[in-house]
């Protein structure tokens, strides 16, 4: 069996939809560009605005409510606790330490210093701490 040599493009070449518009077509791109921007023309492309696409919308955020009295001393009672933990003093001193947070005197290096300056003397502490409220 012998192949024929082909005399151009065949009918499977070319596109079905350009087929019946464009009989006379090649294979050669430009022609089917060509063919494009005419009917891009022809339904008014060049006069069409790209659409914009929505923006989406933007909430600012809400502004934060300013934290109750209780919050804010949970929040020191946490710092109070976590410097606590990281002081190396002997059982006494610590146990002090905690007297005083539960108490309500949160300023944790007021207290440190005042426990240091009157030798882990509670009371002493508790009269400076008072007199000075």
């Amino acid at each position: 069996m012998k192949i024929k040599e082909s005399e151009g493009p065949s009918a499977l070449s070319q596109p079905s939809s350009l087929v019946e518009e464009a009989p006379d077509y090649t294979g050669d791109d430009s022609a089917l560009a060509a063919l494009l921007q005419s009917e891009f023309n022809k339904e008014g492309g060049r006069n069409q605005q790209p659409k914009e696409e929505p923006k989406p919308v933007v909430h600012a955020p809400e502004e934060e409510q300013p934290l109750k009295a209780s919050e804010q001393a949970d929040l020191q009672k946490v710092a109070y606790t976590e410097k606590l933990h990281k002081v190396n003093y002997n059982k006494d001193f610590k146990d002090n330490l905690q007297s005083l947070m539960s108490m309500g005197f949160l300023d944790f290096n007021r207290n440190l210093m005042l426990l240091s300056q009157h030798h882990n003397d509670l009371e002493r502490v508790l009269g400076k701490l008072i007199d000075n409220n």
